[in-house]
């Protein structure tokens, strides 16, 4: 459905302190500090990494309260964090104030909420992952516009781009749209589905596709970077559930959330290290799984 206007309940003190067990690694964002917040599926929780302490031995935190099955997650300029609370139906957003977080819902009453992006100017955009429609809404939560690939269209992600433009993973392609809904182009790859995309710090397009590669495309929207089989390279094991993302040093994040990992490579396509591990309850990341 379409989404409503915020709601005047706010929740100070939303950020705790964790470990960093991983049941289901989802979506990922990165602010301009370079911390990393990891949306846990089947633990309902945002987590917050910070890039000294990638082993969450210390200092990770949690974002956001009363999840049920968070399932995308974006950061703005200033910091703030967008959580798609997809059982509640609701956008949460987390303001950052004085280094932990108010929380208030940004936009409620959505129907099979997916992904959340939000532009330079702070409107937020959200993708229904069944139904192939994509809604933009202005900071203040009220509706801009909606337009749709067609009802029988999954969207497993979409991201905005420096310049505010709309990419919706779409099959093999990518779809570009302006906020209008008018379709400005599309990035074809078509071989494999894409399961995520994301721009990251540097401003490039990444993504990555259901046979465990990453590609990252220049401004043309051509490859510059393709790294195969990403996963089963380092752990020995393929993964079908994959998110994206990349901090202002190009490096690369990728989850799998049948590994239980999130895996770390460089801007030049090498492998640095991984960190998370197997766990179903919040908890300390696995042992050993950092740096290996």
């Amino acid at each position: 459905g379409t989404g409503t206007g915020p709601l005047a309940v706010l929740y100070p003190g939303t950020q705790s302190t964790v470990g960093g067990g991983l049941s289901a690694p989802w979506d990922m964002a990165v602010d301009a500090g370079r911390n990393i917040f990891i949306v846990d599926y089947n633990n309902n929780l945002v987590q917050k990494v910070p890039p000294t302490d990638l082993a969450c031995a210390t200092s990770c935190t949690t974002v956001g309260s009363g999840l049920n099955n968070p399932a995308g997650v974006a950061v703005d300029g200033a910091g703030n964090v967008y959580i798609a609370d997809s059982q509640n139906g609701r956008v949460l957003k987390e303001t950052l104030s004085g280094g932990s977080y108010i929380q208030s819902t940004a936009v409620g009453s959505l129907i099979s909420l997916y992904g959340v992006a939000v532009d330079s100017s702070g409107n937020i955009v959200v993708a229904d992952y069944e139904d192939g429609r994509v809604q933009v809404f202005d900071p203040t939560g009220k509706f801009v516009s909606t337009f749709s690939l067609g009802s029988k269209t999954i969207i497993p992600s979409l991201a905005v781009s420096p310049d505010s433009k709309i990419y919706v993973a779409n099959g093999g392609n990518i779809s570009i749209f302006d906020e209008s809904g008018n379709q400005q182009g599309t990035i074809k790859k078509e071989s494999h589905y894409f399961d995520d995309i994301a721009f990251g710090g540097d401003g490039l397009l990444y993504g990555v596709t259901e046979d465990d590669t990453i590609d990252r495309f220049n401004s043309k929207g051509n490859i510059n970077l393709e790294i195969t089989n990403a996963f089963e390279n380092v752990t020995g094991t393929s993964e079908t559930i994959q998110h994206i993302t990349s901090d202002g040093l190009g490096n690369i994040y990728v989850a799998g959330a049948n590994n239980y990992l999130i895996l770390k490579y460089s801007s030049a396509g090498k492998y640095i290290n991984q960190f998370g591990g197997e766990n179903k309850d919040p908890g300390q990341f696995a042992q050993g799984k950092f740096s290996r």
